[in-house]
């Protein structure tokens, strides 16, 4: 035996368990703390391009860019019925659907 063998003590002799610990309150910790650190994460990255987005969601952000002239905004396409004659109706979209808004100088 070496001298550290022989300066150390034994103050409590280990003891074999007799079942196994429950390790799933551990794994259920872990996929929680996975979960939140997630969700973190992501709302993070979310926050950072929002912040970094230039975009002009408002007229008063487009008046205060000063931009002249007029805004046009497309609105959302209907869901069209399958129609076979749709040829000969020309087209569905017209300019009267279109909304135009004149940004004040």
């Amino acid at each position: 035996m070496s001298d550290a063998g022989r300066q150390l003590n034994v103050v409590d002799e280990p003891l074999v368990p007799i079942e196994p610990e429950p390790q799933t309150t551990e794994q259920i910790i872990q996929v929680l703390m996975f979960v939140l650190l997630g969700l973190v994460v992501a709302g993070a990255a979310l926050g950072v391009v929002t912040y970094l987005d230039g975009s002009a969601r408002l007229v008063s952000q487009v008046r205060k860019a000063g931009a002249r002239g007029s805004i046009v905004v497309v609105p959302a396409l209907k869901k069209m019925p399958a129609n076979r004659n749709r040829g000969k109706q020309g087209r569905s979209g017209s300019s009267k659907n279109a909304q135009t808004e004149k940004v004040a100088s």
